[in-house]
């Protein structure tokens, strides 16, 4: 297989692991397939119940992979992110096409690659996971508490 057709796998693991443990739906906007020499395209939407909450596009040329996320968020958490950025991989956040990572969430618009992958699977996964991590920590994502929920119906059902 290509390090696109890798590359995708990967992506397609991620999406299930932001649905079992984000509980949220990764929904495919388009995807171009890889060739030797076009570049290939992935763009996609994370959302909560019908509404966007992240969109997601990457673009390999066959060498390298450059992702990117966007997403809406308040100029505090923006901060926070930036910093948990500039914490994780050593530089700021890149600036794309006069666009900025934050604001208004339109998939036509460019994003901003966070991470541009050489060639290496097991890079792009990793820095896949960096994304989400940060997401995380700044409560960009937020982990389903589906113990909680059991429990209370539980207890209701005693009372």
């Amino acid at each position: 297989m290509s390090f696109c057709a890798d590359f995708y796998e990967v992506v397609d693991e991620l999406a299930e692991y932001v649905e079992k443990r984000y509980g949220l739906n990764v929904k495919e906007i388009s995807r171009i397939e890889c060739k030797e020499d076009l570049k290939s395209e992935l763009r996609g939407i994370i959302v909560r119940k019908d509404k966007p909450v992240i969109f997601v596009n990457a673009v390999c040329d066959g060498t390298t992979c450059a992702i990117g996320f966007k997403f809406k968020t308040s100029a505090r958490k923006k901060h926070e992110i930036e910093e948990l950025y500039r914490e994780e991989f050593g530089r700021p956040l890149p600036e794309y096409l006069g666009y900025r990572l934050f604001g208004y969430l339109d998939p036509v618009r460019e994003v901003a690659p966070l991470c541009v992958v050489d060639e290496d699977v097991k890079e792009a996964e990793r820095c896949l996971n960096k994304l989400l991590k940060i997401l995380e920590k700044a409560n960009v994502l937020v982990p389903e508490k589906r113990g909680r929920r059991r429990r209370r119906k539980t207890l209701e059902e005693f009372v």
